[in-house]
This record gives C-alpha cells, structure tokens and sequence, in this order.
C-alpha cells in the first residue's frame, strides 16, 4: 500500500498547489513532499509515539513525517481531557512528541512493519478508548480522482485527530483535491462563512452539526456538490431537508467507525440501508443483524481494529453496537445499544423520541436525556429549538409538544420535561452528547 506522499505524488500536481488552508496557514504539495526523507529528531530508536497535532496540517506532517518509520502511533485529539490523553499515551508505552517542526533527514532506508495508527473514540456512550488501523484502513473507499478530474473543495467541520475528520483530510489530501480546515476554536457562523468563500464543493458532518448548519441564513448559497453524513443515524425529514436546500449535491450517509472502520454508504436518499445488503448481499462488506444489533466486516479483508473494547467473532465480525430493525425493504437504526434508557423496567431509545418530537411542524431540532428518578429510576428530558422565533411563547409550545409525544408515543417514552432552547450543546465531535441510563 503506498503512503500518502505516494499518493500525492502520483496526483502529478503542481508544487505550489495548496493542499490544506485554515484560514491562517497553507500547506502546499511541495512543502509536504520535502518532508518525505525526514523524521522528528531523537526517533530513530523509538517504536511508539503519541502526538497531538493543533489543526489539519500539522497532522498531515505527522502522516508524512511518522508512517513507515515508526511501528505505532496514538493521534490524541487537543480537546481531550490532559489526564485522560497522559493515560492513553501511557498505556501505549508512547514516546510524547511536542513538536514536530524538530526535524531532521533520515539517512537510510525504512523498512519497518506497518505502521499501526491508533485513534480515539469520541466516548459519546463511554470513555474514550483507542483503536488501531493501517494507512490502508484509514484511507478506506477514498475517492482519488484521476490528475485529469476536478479537483474537490472539502470543508472540515470535525477534529482531525478523529476518524471521521481523519477521513475527510484523506479524502481532499490523497484526492489531490484542496482542504479547507477552519480553527475549531472558531463559531460555527465563522467556520462556515470561510467554507463558503474558499469555494466549498464537499463537506461532511453529522446528522446533529448538519441541523444547526441548516439553520444559518443564507446557507443554500453554498455550492455543494457533496453532503456526507455520519457518526449518528440520519433521519428521513434530515436528508429530505438537505437534498431541497442544495439541490445539485448527492447526499451520502456513511456508517464507519473509529471501532470498526469504513463500512458502508447510502445514496438513494433514504433513511437506513437495503435489507437486501445483509447476508452477504454488498459484495463490500458483509453485514448481518443477531438480536436486533448490527454486525459487520469488510469483505475479503482482515478487521481493521485489534478490538479492544470491541465485540469481536471467531469470523472477524464486529458488534457496532447499533441497535436496527427490518422496516419492509430497508434496515433502520434505533439507536446505540448503550444510549438505550431503563425508564419503569422499558427500555426506550432516546433517539426514537426525538425523531417523533422532530416531526412537529413547529420544531426544527431537539434533545432527549435521561435524568435520574427515585420512583421510575430514570425520565426523559427533551430540550426543543423551534422552528421560528417563539415570542415569549415558550410555555405553551412546551405544552404542545407534549400533547404531541402523548398521542404519538407509549407512555414510559413521553419526556416529562420539555424546555424551549435556542441552541442544544454537541459534543467535540459533533454528537449528542448522552449519558447512559440502561
């Protein structure tokens, strides 16, 4: 498998092609290709290392400068807790890098094992924990357009250091495409506005991030020729929603994983996948549901993770914790197995409550979490965006959704509070953040 300087190379682009932009620095093609010979100073005897790359370029520098010449490398988000980034490097036994500007050139050939590239999960349902993949895991089903093709424009709205953002940098980096990267500490207006006047054709996001962008005035004048989604379950209304706003771009919801890799796409447009897929029905990737959880594997490859913390067969299957059901033709998620909430001895799936919430005329977003009870051990708690300006009407929309949820929704499902919000916190990367009521 060729590394990414490979790749790049073979892209035949100009060494002034700027490959990666956030809006204070660039990289371009040549600046990344000088960096192939060289290796971060005092590594030469180093297996294991741990780095923290700020933005997008700098972590393209750890790509170039680390794979095939270290056998492992654990990419600790910069968001996450100091504490918790120290123990994942320790129990790794990785040498720490603080600065990968310390080079220097390597003066023999390299020829090492594989490089094995651990990333953390974003512990939305757990703590973080870290899963290893090659280059060729992580690089997947990237596109990578011929030198002749347009070149696309990606948006990075995700932390580079997690799969789905370490997706993204693959998809523009290897394409030969241009990525554009936004500091995270920025607002979500800020961002978008320089998505928007770099010439964003591609960007990729979570169900949860792509309602609030939705939600900017003007958005629809963004170019789009591509929206992916991914990290959560995308809704019907959502991808609907999406396909109106920008008519020219093909809507993709992806399943892939820090666990399990990349799995699979959708672009028919519809919520979940083909029921025809199971059972050895995408030559892709093989997946099958045993007691309502979904199970995968790449076809005809080995499991990308070594499974840690993960649920693993003696057939190389992974458990994804994604609970499904059969809907006539399609596979429909319900939710994460461990997001699912003991509410009176019923077990309730959080997300279900907000899909039927989401489908009030007068609601554009909601949250649903639990809260601890005395008497039925858990209730939920639904924090609702409306779709316009409330005018001090909060109390009687509060009032109606909860008329709402009782006729559409059992009785140990309706959220016995619902308070009016103007914005609903995401975690770092993207998500509802949820705790765990099971």
């Amino acid at each position: 498998m060729p590394d990414l300087s490979a790749l790049i190379s073979a892209r035949n682009l100009s060494s002034g092609h700027v490959l990666v932009d956030d809006g204070i620095q660039t990289i371009t093609a040549g600046a990344i290709l000088a960096l192939h010979d060289q290796i971060p100073r005092g590594l030469r005897s180093a297996s294991r290392v741990a780095v923290a790359p700020a933005n997008a370029a700098e972590l393209v520098r750890a790509l170039i400068l680390l794979d095939k010449k270290v056998s492992a490398v654990l990419l600790l988000p910069v968001n996450l807790d100091p504490l918790r980034r120290l123990d994942l490097a320790q129990s790794e036994g990785a040498t720490v890098i603080d600065d990968l500007e310390d080079v220097e050139v390597w003066e023999k050939p390299l020829w090492p094992p594989l490089t094995r590239w651990s990333l953390v999960t974003s512990g939305t349902s757990g703590d973080p924990k870290a899963f290893d993949h090659t280059f060729a895991s992580l690089l997947g089903k990237s596109v990578l357009p011929s030198s002749a093709a347009s070149k696309p424009v990606w948006g990075l709205l995700y932390d580079p250091c997690r799969f789905a953002g370490l997706q993204v940098l693959l998809h523009a980096v290897a394409g030969g495409g241009r990525l554009i990267a936004p500091p995270a500490e920025q607002d979500l207006a800020t961002r978008l506005r320089l998505l928007w006047r770099g010439g964003c054709t591609h960007l990729s996001a979570t169900p949860s991030l792509w309602r609030r962008i939705l939600m900017h005035p003007g958005i629809g004048e963004m170019n789009l020729l591509q929206i992916t989604l991914g990290g959560e379950a995308a809704d019907q209304p959502l991808l609907d929603r999406l396909k109106r706003t920008f008519p020219r771009a093909r809507v993709s919801h992806t399943y892939a994983s820090t666990e399990v890799g990349v799995g699979f796409s959708v672009h028919d447009g519809l919520a979940g996948f083909p029921a025809s897929w199971l059972d050895g029905g995408k030559p892709e990737v093989d997946l099958t549901v045993r007691e309502g959880l979904l199970w995968i594997r790449p076809a005809g490859a080995p499991v990308p993770g070594t499974g840690r913390g993960a649920l693993i067969d003696a057939a190389g299957f992974i458990c994804t914790q994604d609970r499904v059901r059969l809907d006539g033709e399609r596979v429909v998620f319900l939710g994460r197995d461990g997001s699912v909430v003991n509410i009176g001895g019923a077990k309730v799936h959080p997300e279900l409550v907000e899909d039927t919430i989401r489908r009030h005329p007068s609601v554009r977003d909601c949250a649903v979490r639990p809260r601890p009870s005395p008497v039925l051990g858990f209730i939920l708690a639904a924090e609702v965006i409306a779709d316009s300006e409330s005018d001090g009407e909060d109390k009687s929309l509060a009032l109606e959704i909860k008329r709402w949820c009782r006729d559409h929704l059992p009785r140990e499902a309706r959220p016995a509070l619902v308070t009016i919000v103007k914005e609903i916190t995401l975690s770092d990367a993207g998500k509802l953040q949820r705790t765990n009521g099971a």
